[in-house]
């Protein structure tokens, strides 16, 4: 059973509304095994004529996220759901090969313009996770982010590591 949290900014999200969210992501049971520590985080937002869905889900295989913008509300939440699963499917064979122990218990087999100054307009704060370097890569894939920061298990040193434009990845490592 997945714990669920729902959030509505200048949307109120009604107990019918959350039912079917839930099932709209009943589908991740066929790729997980759901426990109580299995959490999913839905944010519903409406502004100036826009519905923006986003969900995240944290598992054992990692934590898995997706947002979509919309003048529906129910294309938003129907492609932020699908884009959920095509993050799983195309990151299977590769959560498989890296961490067959480990997710033995939490997978199933089954299935610009230049405007002059650099404005900072979002500000975020996190403390970065000791891993390997795959798993930096793996979690920066789930996430759909260009990048993503780590500590480095074998250094323990802080890196980064991004997605190049070849389709290769970088990594920066932090001397200290």
């Amino acid at each position: 059973m997945m714990l669920y949290t729902f959030t509505g900014k200048n949307f109120k999200i009604t107990d019918n509304f959350s039912s079917k969210i839930e099932e709209k992501m009943d589908f991740l049971k066929k790729y997980f095994i759901m426990d109580d520590n299995t959490e999913a985080h839905v944010t519903i937002s409406y502004e100036n004529g826009i519905y923006k869905s986003e969900l995240m889900v944290f598992s054992k295989a990692g934590i898995l996220k997706s947002e979509e913008r919309d003048r529906d509300l129910n294309n938003a939440l129907e492609i932020a759901v699908n884009k959920l699963e095509k993050q799983i499917t195309r990151n299977k064979e590769r959560l498989n090969r890296r961490h067959k122990s480990a997710l033995a218990e939490a997978f199933i087999e089954e299935v610009s313009e230049d405007l002059g100054e650099d404005i900072v307009v979002k500000t975020k704060s996190f403390t970065p996770q000791a891993m390997e370097l795959e798993d930096a890569i793996l979690q920066m894939e789930m996430l759909g982010h260009s990048f993503y920061v780590y500590l480095d298990q074998e250094s323990e040193h802080y890196a980064v590591v991004y997605k190049r434009l070849d389709n290769g990845y970088g990594l920066i490592e932090i001397e200290e």
